[in-house]
């Protein structure tokens, strides 16, 4: 996908499983809102606005989980997790390469959550990360 104002977009009650696929030149790779779930996997997302993107704006929560990807040369970030309302906006990461973005991992908002499986390369940015990164473990 390349030059659209969102690569992916998924809202509401909606879920998806995102395979192998390139999203560039786009306002946001992946775009995830209230109340959707999506998992990507195998994708890059690369020279966007931001390369993964989960909020919730409403009080509906809203997940990404995110495998094996690579954001890279995004101008603002290359994953972010945003909460403007009371629903938690939660991207949980592994094995993925997150570079030359402005920032690597942005954490914004009271209950958003980045968890990270501590698998991941994230250097190269001009910060790499921002808010609290937590973690979390197979299971």
């Amino acid at each position: 996908m390349r030059g659209n104002t969102e690569g992916i977009f998924v809202a509401g009650n909606a879920h998806a499983l995102i395979d192998q696929v390139r999203m560039e030149r786009c306002g946001e790779g992946v775009f995830v809102i209230d109340g959707a779930t999506v998992t990507v996997s195998n994708s890059l997302a690369a020279r966007n606005d931001s390369g993964f993107v989960v909020i919730s704006s409403t009080g509906s929560p809203a997940e990404m989980n995110i495998e094996n990807c690579i954001a890279s040369n995004n101008s603002f970030d290359g994953i972010r997790a945003l909460s403007t309302s009371t629903g938690v906006a939660t991207a949980r990461v592994s094995n993925s390469i997150v570079t030359h973005n402005a920032t690597g991992f942005d954490n914004s908002g009271s209950v958003s959550v980045i968890l990270s499986r501590g698998n991941n390369t994230v250097e190269g940015n001009t910060a790499n990360t921002s808010g609290t990164i937590g973690s979390y473990t197979v299971k």
